[in-house]
């Protein structure tokens, strides 16, 4: 009987290939699935950080929408438009023209 048995009694009963097939698909079956387990928690772990990404990275968004309002709003305070500038040195140059001809009228006098 002994042949037909790899290994001898244990309490008993008779340990056969089935029963170690058995083992292996229980040992296969219990890591695949803590592997499952642990890819599923980093999953996780990973969609949390990234909502938090998404939190700052908007709230960033808004800072940066702000200061380039705040930005574009203080500008016509801080700087001469290009058209009113074009108008003050028409001004200035019709100014000189008229000194230059008052200087002209002395000159000639």
């Amino acid at each position: 009987m002994k042949s037909r048995y790899f290994f001898s009694v244990y309490r008993g009963m008779e340990v056969d290939f089935q029963f170690f097939v058995n083992v292996v698909i229980a040992l296969l079956t219990f890591f695949g699935g803590w592997v499952l387990k642990s890819l599923s928690d980093r999953i996780k772990e990973n969609e949390l950080e990234l909502n938090g990404l998404k939190t700052h990275h908007e709230n960033d968004l808004k800072e940066a929408r702000q200061k380039v309002n705040d930005l574009a709003l203080s500008l016509p305070e801080k700087y001469v438009n290009k058209g009113d500038f074009e108008n003050l040195v028409k001004v200035v140059h019709h100014r000189f023209d008229r000194i230059e001809e008052k200087l002209d009228s002395l000159n000639a006098k």
